[in-house]
């Protein structure tokens, strides 16, 4: 018997359901509950939801897993990757880097780009650099939206923020040639924690940025640093330089080594 176009989406909606209900809600219960054993167990529960429905998710056509299956399970780790300690959430981001070192990059920027949490995304980015999926979608979703009832109704349903991810679209605002300063104050009012830590994230930004650049056109780290600081709303200058100098990030020893034989 030949399935047509519904049963196959019918089927495909119930498979979802069901990985939603009995691995990601599972997954995110033991998080809030025990985080530490939900980091340890990050890469137990990404093979649990890929094998179920009899691995349907799998192999998405051949370009490897399905990022909706798997990307939830990343930004479960990303709602407690803030306040683990720096041990446990070093652990978090090898278990985070390990499965996506074993994507093709693409697939690996599919689910970068739907993962909320700022600290996460940019502790990912630089340690691997070829995992940022960018922000363009952002940047002209942004396109003239000057008044907060346009970002509302673009962005936002009963209060909440609908976007692939939180923190690229968190980026995008913070930068001055991408959205307007009016969204931009209104956003940081009423998503307080999420523009604090994107500062953060934006710290470690410029941070790279500028080291990769030194030694460049004879500019130094602190002129290159000035000139990043430029891209961001004016009012951040001083915090920024202050998250920048706290380094409030964390590059795995591979990769600080990396970067030395590159020099």
């Amino acid at each position: 018997m030949e399935l047509d176009a519904r049963d196959i989406v019918n089927h495909i909606r119930l498979a979802r359901a069901y990985i939603k209900e009995k691995g990601l809600e599972v997954f995110l219960e033991l998080a809030q509950n025990e985080p530490e054993r939900a980091v340890k167990e990050l890469p137990k529960y990404i093979e649990k939801v890929l094998n179920m429905n009899g691995g349907i998710f799998r192999g998405v056509n051949c370009g490897g897993p399905d990022p909706y299956t798997t990307a939830p399970l990343l930004n479960t780790i990303g709602l407690i990757y803030p306040y683990l300690d720096r041990s446990p959430r070093e652990k978090a981001l090898n278990n985070c880097l390990y499965f996506l070192d074993g994507l093709n990059y693409f697939n690996s920027q599919n689910n970068v780009e739907l993962i909320d949490e700022p600290w996460l995304i940019t502790d990912i980015f630089i340690n691997r650099q070829l995992y940022w999926p960018g922000y363009k979608v952002y940047v002209n979703r942004l396109k003239n939206i000057l008044a907060w009832e346009q970002f509302e109704n673009e962005f936002m349903r009963e209060g909440r923020l609908i976007s692939k991810g939180a923190f690229f679209l968190s980026l995008t605002i913070s930068r001055v040639e991408h959205c307007s300063e009016n969204i931009r104050r209104s956003f940081s009012e009423v998503f307080p924690d999420l523009v604090d830590r994107t500062k953060d994230g934006i710290a470690c930004l410029i941070h790279h940025n500028a080291s990769c650049h030194i030694g460049e056109k004879n500019i130094s780290y602190e002129e290159e640093l000035k000139k990043e600081l430029e891209k961001y709303e004016p009012s951040w200058k001083n915090e920024l330089s202050k998250k920048i100098h706290d380094e409030n990030w964390i590059i795995l020893p591979e990769t600080l080594e990396r970067y030395r034989n590159k020099k």
